[in-house]
């Protein structure tokens, strides 16, 4: 059985005194803001965005009308790429701020594309909001300019879903907030974003032959956000999958795409969705999963190698709210064993993209630049229509890319986003559509680049595929007996 190298022990009553005087000073400071920012039923047009002094784009410094777009629900521009951009806000108990922010969104999401919408749903995490000049709404406008100038003939169509990620204003203080936002993240998640989300999908993907595609990103308590949201639509639709019998991709996520980057979601939350995973993949399972006709993935998990806050400070901060729970040992079908192959208490503190035993891949890679090409753009510079190309990958050489065994003679990577994945041999399913793994700091460097064009380069590509003509199945590979994984 392979163990887990970074297993944690139980806290010291020493550091649970030390989080309460914590707690005690977070109280005694001042709050962020409870109103919304985007309510004003504005949809602010912006003919051309002017850049900064240091070449940035001031996306919503001033409209047609004069005004800044800080209040709008709605900012559409023209150039230097066109694209629109809706805010949806939520409350701490997880209620629209305002319906017809959702109502909004969904009309221009709809609206019929002679080649298709590409819809980008974005949940921000802990110390962001909806409002202006906040850095993820600023990461946004531009990963979409980005997007907008790969797809010229596609109408990019950007959905900023805002809550009350901040909570407290002091400086320092703030970072302290942890288990009032980690509580709230959790609310927002099973409040009424799943109804806007489920319509969403409902009316973007209501007719294939219209080729509209709908991606989700979920960042930090993001992440949290949008998995409380859409755990149990995932369940849900993999048994739907298991049941299936059809001579084409059978297990549907969310959309056409799911992306959790650097999720703050303890292992304990993913692990039912695993056990159903490890229970339909024996072979004397009936009915058992088959992955041989998935093409890209549903759900990708991706945790940066040097993300410290998911790494270091969410199991420390976990250690109070689980420190007198019981912990035990349960089995692959997620029954208490005391044998089994996992550990409860590690999976409640640790992230769920940071638990090595979920990990499907290992850590993804950023390929060597050819030589021969021409020069590229800083690679974390997101300022739009610095590098033109995001080539599209094929069905057939997409599965291939993403099911390249750990430790192969040679190991392919995507052309323009230069991303290497790699299966970990023993640690996942040929095919699967579910991808867990960690992420070079070249890619996502530490908690918050997320906006690296890598990344969404990448990203773009797992989802420029055509569905009308399924390709061929993947040839089905011999899986390993029962215990296809060893696990600690």
């Amino acid at each position: 059985m392979r163990q887990d190298p970074h297993a944690f022990d139980p806290p010291s009553p020493r550091l649970l005194w030390l989080v309460a005087v914590i707690l005690m000073i977070i109280l005694s400071s001042g709050c962020s803001s409870k109103e919304p920012y985007r309510i004003s039923g504005r949809n602010c047009e912006v003919p051309e965005a002017p850049k900064d002094k240091d070449d940035n784009y001031l996306w919503e410094a001033k409209g047609a009308d004069g005004r800044p777009c800080g209040d709008a629900w709605q900012v559409s521009i023209a150039k230097p790429v066109p694209f629109t951009v809706n805010f949806v806000e939520f409350d701490d108990q997880g209620v629209f701020a305002n319906r017809r922010q959702a109502e909004a969104a969904i009309a221009n999401a709809v609206k019929s594309e002679a080649e298709g919408s590409y819809v980008v749903v974005f949940v921000h995490g802990w110390h962001h909001r909806a409002k202006t000049g906040d850095g993820n709404v600023q990461g946004f406008y531009d990963a979409l300019a980005s997007v907008s100038r790969w797809n010229p003939t596609r109408k990019i169509k950007g959905i900023y879903v805002g809550w009350r990620g901040e909570s407290v204003d002091v400086p320092f203080v703030n970072n302290l907030t942890f288990w009032d936002r980690k509580g709230t993240s959790d609310e927002v998640g099973r409040g009424a974003l799943l109804e806007f989300l489920l319509r969403l999908e409902h009316e973007v993907k209501m007719n294939p032959q219209d080729n509209n595609k709908l991606v989700l990103v979920g960042h930090s308590f993001g992440a949290s956000v949008t998995f409380n949201a859409l755990a149990h639509v995932y369940l849900s639709r993999f048994l739907d999958g298991i049941y299936s019998s059809d001579s084409k991709p059978r297990f549907r996520g969310y959309g056409d795409l799911v992306v959790l980057v650097n999720p703050a979601i303890e292992a304990m939350r993913y692990m039912p969705f695993q056990s159903a995973l490890d229970y339909y993949s024996r072979i004397s399972t009936r009915p058992k999963l088959d992955f041989s006709h998935e093409m890209r993935p549903s759900l990708v998990v991706l945790s940066s190698t040097t993300d410290f806050p998911t790494r270091r400070l969410f199991p420390a901060g976990r250690v109070l709210t689980t420190a007198f729970e019981t912990h035990a040992r349960v089995s692959e079908s997620n029954s208490p064993d005391n044998e089994g192959a996992y550990v409860e208490w590690n999976m409640d503190i640790k992230t769920v993209g940071n638990f090595w035993n979920f990990q499907t891949h290992a850590t993804i890679e950023l390929a060597a630049a050819d030589p021969g090409a021409a020069q590229q753009a800083p690679e974390k510079d997101l300022a739009a229509g610095l590098r033109d190309s995001c080539k599209p990958v094929a069905p057939a050489e997409l599965r291939r890319l993403l099911n390249q065994p750990e430790g192969a003679a040679t190991a392919d990577h995507f052309p323009d986003s230069r991303i290497r994945i790699r299966r970990l041999a023993g640690q996942g399913i040929d095919g699967s559509p579910y991808i867990v793994a960690a992420v070079d700091e070249k890619i996502v460097d530490g908690h918050n680049d997320i906006g690296g064009l890598n990344l969404v380069c990448w990203i773009n590509q797992l989802l420029d595929t055509r569905e009308s003509t399924p390709a061929p199945a993947i040839p089905k590979q011999q899986n390993p007996a029962v215990d296809y994984k060893a696990r600690s």
